[in-house]
This record gives structure tokens, C-alpha cells and sequence, in this order.
């Protein structure tokens, strides 16, 4: 799976360049040759990474979705004439910016350098997970994995029960979007669970996915950015659990299962695309876009614009706010101390809102970064997202155990999709920590540990 990923990134990052290396060379030739030189480096990142640490880790995930194609190739093909065309197409009252793509650029190109400065001085290599083969008959093996992502049942009661006391309380009353957050962790880790340990599957694990299901995923399921949050660990989880154990599946299985993947989160994101606009008022029929194929085009072409482009004219118009008015210096991470301290409250979310009339729109992590420190401050906010994600990994791969595995996939998923900011990933680990922390603090090696610890103090 490590692979196809790989060589798919590769291959559909070659493909655009190309495509619009031939459609802005007349009119943006000095534009193009930057863009060349930025997927120079992109391809020695992939090719350097793959090679010592062989997994496609959720690290390159957030390089290749966010780093690359969202922050520095979707700039690249908004030049003026495309923000003007944009800015036709939008409502009256609406704003949009002008070309900063000498921005990302220049972040990229900072950020891509230290990531293969880390690679090279980086002491950790990838060893392929050991396994025995098991013959089934003349044609068929079985590779069965030494090693595997660890579950017991004093982890699933412990989980269970800190879901029903504190978790659902907590979701049932804290209102709007905030209170998404709190319930992933414990969907996440039934959801693994019940996938990667069939064969010990028990009644706390079996509760645990049907409530965190009932009383979670439904309450929030007419929403995709928030349903999103609760379906894309689990499918992060399903990619890199055959990504390090690549024996599992052949070659040609994970080609069309990444392309079923892509299919699968384009076609979702048409049908609530259309049922959201038909809560609105709207006449569509679902079954008659599926079967148009301009309709097909105009909601496939809004689900990418949604996912990698919008960043663009929304980072943008933060942009040009902070270089008229003045960087904010730290405040919009911390302005829940707004009242106490007495800055400003600045929420760049809903400061982004009103340029495009929206009740909620994030700017992305390069505007985020820039609105506080300028150019140092958007290459940091990507590092710092840069680094959990690594460490996250490597800590996984130390320790194979739940905990570990949610934080390396549950804090990234609204940055990977939704343009979340580092706040996010900080409120995700909070919430990983108070759903497992029970299960690992009640452990039966911590509770001998401590107990030997106490004696020892009373001798």
C-alpha cells in the first residue's frame, strides 16, 4: 500500500504540473519555472522518505495533501485571472483577494528544505515488520505478522466506561461544533478495535461501537465536516495498517483500493453537497446528477475546490487584512484568554467568514501562521504540524499499542480535510489522553510498578 501511495502522489503531481505547465507558460513563464523547482523538491521529499522510512506515514499524508497540493501547487494555479473569475461567481458582497502565491512558495520551499535536512540526519530506519508464512495450498500463502497493534479487555472496559460516564455527559452539553471533538477518540478506538482484533471481540467492544455510533455519528451525521472527523481515522487507520503490514495485500489491490477510496470521499461529498442545498431550498435530484455527466463534473470539480483550492482565496484574504492592519503576534492562538489578559478576541475563522459571507470558514494553517509572524510564523505553524505528525509515528512504531495509534491518526483529521488549525490537533490529543489515559493508568504493569515503587519508599 506504502507504494501505490507513493507512486500515485508521484504520478498525479507530474500530471497537473504538466497539464498546467502548457496552459500558463505564454502569460506566467517565471511562475512555471518556480513551480517546476517546487515539484523538484517535492519528488526528492517523497523519493528520500520512502526510501529510509518506507511507510507512507500520516506525515506524508500532510505533506502531500496540505503542504503541496493545497498550499503551494492550488496557489500556483490561481493567478489573477482565475481570482477573477472566481470573484465573478460569487455573491454580491463577497471579497477576493489578489495573487500571493511569492508566499506559499517561499514557505514551501523553507518547509520542503528542513524536511529533507531531517530525513537526511534522521537516525531512525524502517524495518519491515517481521512475519512467518503459513501455506495454505500450492498457490495461496498466509503471511501471519509477529508483530500487531495490541487491544485487551481491560482497555475495552476502561474506554467503555470513561465513554459513558465523562465522554457522552460532556457531548450532550457542550452545544455547537466544539462539542464534535470530544466523542472521536472513543468512536475511533471501538472502530479499530472491532477491525484489527476480530478474534477477541468482546461485549464492552461490541457496546462501545453501537453507542459511540448512536449517540455520536448520528447526531452529527447531516454534517459532513463533522461526520468527516469521525470517519477518516478509521479510514487513515485501515491505509496504514497495510502499509505496514504490506504482505497483507497485493500490489494491484492497493492501486484500486486508493481509487475506490478517492471515488468513495467524492461521491459522499456530492450527495451531502446536494442534500445540504436542498435543505436550502433547493430542487436537485440525486439520482439524476449521478447519471448527468455535467452535473458530475461541476460537483466533482466543487469537492476538490472544497478540499485542496478554497485555502487559496480564504488564506488570502487574511493575507491582505494583516499587511494593511499589522501581524496579530501570537493572540488568535490563544484568544480564549482574551477576556482575562484583555488583547483583542481575534477568530481568523470567523474574520474569513465575512469576506465570503459564511458563518464559518478557516483560513488554513500558511494565513494562520503568517496573520501572527509573517512568513517565519506560516513556515512554523506548518513545521510544528510537521512534527507531531512524526513524532506521533515514530512513537507508534516504538509501541504498537491503541494509544499510540490514536494519536497518530484522530488530532490530524481536520488539518488533512478541513483546514484545521493547530488548536485543533491540541484539543483532539486532550480528548485521546482522557478517553484511553483510565485504561493505561489502571494497567496491571503500572499498578505493580507503583506498588513495588511504594514499598521501596517504605523500607
Amino acid at each position: 500500500m506504502s507504494k501505490a501511495l507513493f507512486n500515485i502522489s508521484r504520478f498525479i503531481a507530474i500530471l497537473l504540473s504538466i497539464i498546467y505547465t502548457f496552459v500558463l507558460i505564454d502569460s506566467y513563464a517565471l511562475r512555471v519555472i518556480v513551480e517546476l523547482f517546487g515539484m523538484f523538491i517535492f519528488l526528492c521529499v517523497l523519493h528520500f522518505y520512502e526510501r529510509k522510512f518506507k511507510i507512507f506515514s500520516i506525515t506524508m499524508f500532510f505533506y502531500v495533501i496540505i503542504c503541496f497540493f493545497a498550499m503551494f501547487f492550488c496557489p500556483y494555479i490561481y493567478t489573477n485571472e482565475k481570482l477573477g473569475e472566481l470573484a465573478a461567481s460569487r455573491p454580491e458582497g463577497s471579497v477576493t483577494p489578489s495573487d500571493h502565491f511569492e508566499i506559499y512558495a517561499i514557505v514551501f520551499f523553507i518547509l520542503s528544505v528542513l524536511f529533507l535536512i531531517y530525513i537526511a540526519y534522521s537516525k531512525y530506519q524502517h524495518k519491515e515488520e517481521p512475519y512467518e508464512i503459513k501455506a495454505i495450498n500450492s498457490r495461496k500463502k498466509l503471511y501471519q505478522y509477529t508483530q500487531s497493534i495490541t487491544f485487551s479487555k481491560h482497555q475495552d472496559m476502561c474506554v467503555f466506561f470513561t465513554m459513558i460516564v465523562l465522554i457522552m455527559p460532556l457531548f450532550y452539553y457542550v452545544g455547537g461544533e466544539s462539542r464534535v471533538t470530544i466523542g472521536v477518540a472513543s468512536f475511533t478506538y471501538f472502530a479499530l478495535k472491532v477491525i484489527f482484533d476480530r478474534k477477541n471481540i468482546n461485549l464492552y467492544s461490541i457496546l462501545g461501537l453501537l453507542f459511540s455510533f448512536c449517540f455520536f455519528v448520528l447526531n452529527i451525521f447531516s454534517s459532513r465536516f463533522m461526520l468527516i472527523k469521525y470517519v477518516f481515522p478509521v479510514v487513515l487507520g485501515i491505509i496504514f495498517y497495510f502499509c505496514l503490514y504490506p504482505k497483507k495485500m497485493k500490489p494491484i489491490t492497493a492501486y484500486f483500493l486508493c481509487f475506490i477510496g478517492v471515488l468513495a470521499i467524492l461521491l459522499y461529498g456530492i450527495v451531502s453537497e446536494v442534500i445540504k442545498l436542498n435543505s436550502l431550498g433547493g430542487t436537485y435530484n440525486i439520482i439524476d446528477i449521478m447519471f448527468d455527466f455535467k452535473s458530475n463534473l461541476k460537483f466533482l470539480h466543487n469537492q476538490i475546490y472544497r478540499i485542496f483550492e478554497i485555502w487559496t482565496p480564504l488564506g488570502g484574504n487574511i493575507i491582505e487584512l494583516v499587511e494593511k492592519e499589522g501581524f496579530y503576534y501570537g493572540i488568535t492562538y490563544v484568544k480564549f484568554l482574551a477576556p482575562y489578559l484583555g488583547f483583542p478576541y481575534i477568530n481568523l475563522a470567523k474574520i474569513s467568514a465575512e469576506y465570503i459571507m459564511a458563518s464559518y470558514a478557516q483560513p488554513g494553517l500558511v494565513a494562520e501562521g503568517y496573520a501572527n509572524f509573517g512568513i517565519f510564523g506560516a513556515v512554523l505553524n506548518l513545521a510544528i504540524v510537521l512534527i507531531l505528525t512524526e513524532y506521533m509515528f515514530r512513537r507508534f512504531m516504538k509501541n504498537k499499542n491503541p494509544l499510540n495509534l490514536c494519536l497518530m491518526l484522530t488530532p490530524f483529521t481536520a488539518i488533512l480535510l478541513d483546514g484545521g488549525t493547530v488548536n485543533d490537533i491540541i484539543l483532539n490529543i486532550v480528548f485521546i489522553f482522557v478517553t484511553l489515559g483510565l485504561s493505561y493508568v489502571t494497567r496491571e504493569d503500572n499498578l505493580k510498578f507503583r506498588k513495588m515503587e511504594t514499598i521501596g519508599r517504605n523500607k
